[in-house]
């Protein structure tokens, strides 16, 4: 009775591993999460869309103002520039959630944007008014 031994044998790993795909941005807001999901995350990003647009609105219309533009065109540009980097800041956020840093939410970026135009933009607004016509006293 002879029993035969079974035979192993060993490979070695290869030595090098094929690199891990990176995921690929999804630009495309359709493709991020649909379902809204209430919490804090969605207060987070409101307070953070007008944060962003008050303070891009304050240092480029300071910054405009020592380029010598004129008080007018200081703030409509302040405006704009506003605008542009809470929206940018917002959406860019979720691009980099949607690399694996975090869970794309449509939700997210429209808390924040909606939050911006309706704090951020009315005091905004309101401040420009004043510059303008008041000449920063009371009527």
């Amino acid at each position: 009775m002879s029993e035969k031994m079974p035979i192993l044998i060993l490979m070695p790993a290869p030595a090098e591993q094929p690199p891990a795909e990176e995921p690929k941005p999804k630009l495309n807001p359709k493709d991020w999460n649909q379902t809204y999901k209430p919490g804090v995350d969605k207060q987070e990003h409101a307070i953070a869309g007008a944060v962003i647009g008050l303070g891009a609105f304050f240092l480029s219309e300071t910054a405009l103002l020592s380029l010598g533009l004129s008080k007018k065109g200081a703030l409509i540009l302040a405006v704009l520039f506003s605008i542009t980097a809470a929206c940018g800041a917002l959406y860019g956020k979720e691009v980099y959630d949607s690399l694996g840093h975090g869970c794309a939410d449509v939700w997210d970026m429209l808390c924040g944007v909606i939050a911006f135009f309706c704090v951020a933009l009315p005091i905004i607004i309101w401040y420009s008014y004043r510059q303008l016509n008041d000449k920063g006293g009371l009527k």
